[in-house]
């Protein structure tokens, strides 16, 4: 409970460093069957990724097609969230904008980064290691069951090749 309080006391007091009063991004199609299916691929792709062995990394590659169906699929669960993937030959680039409810109206939080080197929140560039910190305990306090300590310990490499980014994690 006083985590809670104490991430509260930080966002409304950080809020206006970080809220925008536009989305950087334009509003994205509904999820399609066929974006359905990408994400059934990607999951049992996952799970052959995962092992019994713990630290067994295994490879898991991906492509930008998969993870924006990724985010279309999972923008149902917030109204009006808006993101997309990009791959380039030498960093995965990640945008979102999510809808806020500020007490004088409707914001954005508008976040970027270009894995392994960029990330931006609202128009503030953080380190990485600070935003990897912050969506650690994120995930911690959002989703509990200490899913951001296991996430953080299954990713543990990342390479780029021929549009697919390719993560080498060891889920047990």
């Amino acid at each position: 409970m006083f985590t809670l309080v104490i991430v509260l006391l930080i966002v409304f007091a950080a809020g206006p460093l970080f809220l925008q009063d536009q989305s950087s991004l334009e509003a994205s199609s509904s999820p399609t069957p066929e974006d359905v299916a990408t994400i059934r691929d990607l999951m049992h792709a996952l799970r052959s990724a995962s092992g019994d062995v713990p630290d067994a990394s295994k490879l898991l590659r991906t492509n930008a097609d998969q993870l924006n169906s990724a985010v279309r699929i999972g923008s149902r669960f917030i109204k009006d969230f808006r993101g997309r993937v990009i791959i380039e030959p030498t960093q995965a680039v990640g945008e979102a904008s999510i809808p806020v409810l500020w007490w004088s109206g409707h914001k954005w939080l508008n976040i970027s980064g270009a894995v392994p080197s960029r990330i931006t929140l609202g128009a503030t560039d953080i380190p990485p290691f600070l935003a990897v910190a912050l969506g650690h305990i994120g995930i911690n306090l959002i989703l509990g069951n200490e899913l951001g300590d296991r996430m953080l310990q299954a990713a543990s490499g990342m390479d780029i090749s021929d549009g697919e980014l390719i993560l080498s994690i060891a889920i047990y």
